[in-house]
């Protein structure tokens, strides 16, 4: 958290800023991962999916930015809510959530992350993760103001969008706003898969109430079960025929 922040804290490129930052997201589901217990392992996941949307939604304006695929400086973005007010908006709404503003996902993806950590008594991490997340909304907000409130040198062209690219703007900023108002669905959808997921993973089945010996029939019995008993057949038969003499012998033997 704090090396991608401070690297994300003086970088000029968009592209960057994005990366470096996304080390700081990464170590913000960690935390949950820390907690080592449902709530904790289900509030990482939840905020990688929210991640996921939120940094997919920056990036399509990125593209849009720059087709020709060179990076796009922070500067850049001056004047984009007049050349592509759905691009300023998608934006608006993904830099909030990685910012973790409320209602969107990304601030109940980091209120879930800092509850399960400080419920299993590392104050501590929470602290650093506050204090990282304070960090990381200065340089966000740089984002912000420049697409904003950027001066431009004359009267910025406009960018087209295909309806193809304005419905996945559409798509993706109702998936960041719903996924921070209604994040239960998600939630317990997630929380629901983790026992089943980790039991088909490790072969596990559920304990049974009764005792395994008693539930086997005779002829599901160990292998180990029916050799015993033929060591134990032979040496009373064998013995029968012996003199008593030599019958340790041949018991020793048979037992070995």
């Amino acid at each position: 958290m704090v090396y991608g922040n401070l690297i994300a804290l003086v970088q000029t490129d968009l592209k960057r800023l994005l990366g470096f930052s996304g080390i700081a997201h990464a170590g913000y589901a960690l935390v949950g991962f820390v907690a080592l217990d449902g709530a904790g392992f289900t509030a990482a996941l939840y905020y990688i999916t929210g991640y996921m949307i939120m940094v997919l939604a920056c990036f399509v304006v990125i593209c849009q930015v720059s087709r020709d695929g060179t990076n796009v400086a922070i500067t850049e973005l001056a004047g984009l809510h007049r050349r592509a007010p759905l691009l300023a908006l998608t934006l608006l709404i993904g830099i909030f959530a990685l910012a973790g503003i409320p209602p969107f996902v990304g601030f109940m993806g980091k209120l879930s992350l800092l509850t399960a950590a400080f419920a299993r008594g590392h104050t501590a991490l929470v602290v650093i993760t506050v204090l990282n997340t304070a960090v990381a909304i200065y340089y966000y907000l740089r984002i912000i103001r420049e697409t904003f409130f950027g001066e431009t040198n004359g009267e910025p062209a406009p960018i087209k969008l295909s309806p193809v690219i304005a419905g996945l703007c559409i798509v993706l900023m109702i998936l960041i706003t719903a996924l921070g108002v209604m994040p239960a669905t998600v939630v317990d959808a997630i929380g629901s898969s983790l026992p089943a997921a980790s039991s088909s993973h490790l072969g596990m089945h559920p304990p049974s109430t009764t005792s395994n010996l008693s539930q086997r029939k005779l002829g599901e019995r160990d292998p180990a079960f029916w050799a015993g008993s033929a060591r134990l057949h032979l040496v009373v038969t064998f013995s029968s025929s012996v003199p008593l003499r030599e019958m340790n012998c041949s018991l020793a033997s048979l037992l070995l």
